[in-house]
């Protein structure tokens, strides 16, 4: 295990792999007298808007969440979840249900479910989407 991470840290570039390697990597570290380079993200850098890809990856991560809502509550269901996303932070401002159920605690469920998420950053102020949850 310990000549895979060697490897690993002998083909990687940038201090920052080397730190996770746990081993101190001659070919990871930076040279004498040079500031390490760290990617900034500058607003060149940030995409305007996220893509339809990047909403499904940061949903993806909190959707074990929103499973769990099925889970503990047992209501079957179809649930429209809106999203508004702050650009600067890449987190959900608000979260709402666009179709009430009767079942307001599965309903909260997944509101706090998608609060939880995190996404890129991106240029512009906000941006809104709509995902479907269903439970069955």
């Amino acid at each position: 295990m310990r000549a895979l991470r060697l490897t690993l840290c002998a083909l990687a570039s940038g201090p920052l792999f080397a730190f996770a390697c746990g081993l101190v990597c001659v070919a990871c570290a930076p040279e004498p007298g040079l500031a390490p380079s760290t990617p900034t993200a500058t607003s060149g850098t940030l995409p305007k808007r996220l893509s339809p890809r990047h909403i499904r990856r940061g949903v993806g991560a909190i959707m074990g969440y929103a499973r769990g809502c099925g889970f503990r509550y047992r209501v079957p269901g179809h649930y429209r979840v809106h999203v508004v996303l702050s650009g600067a932070t890449g987190r959900p401002i608000r979260v709402t249900v666009l179709n009430r159920s009767t079942h307001r605690a599965t309903e909260h469920c997944v509101i706090d479910a998608f609060k939880r998420a995190r996404f890129q950053r991106f240029r512009d102020r906000t941006q809104r989407f709509i995902f479907p949850v269903i439970f069955r």
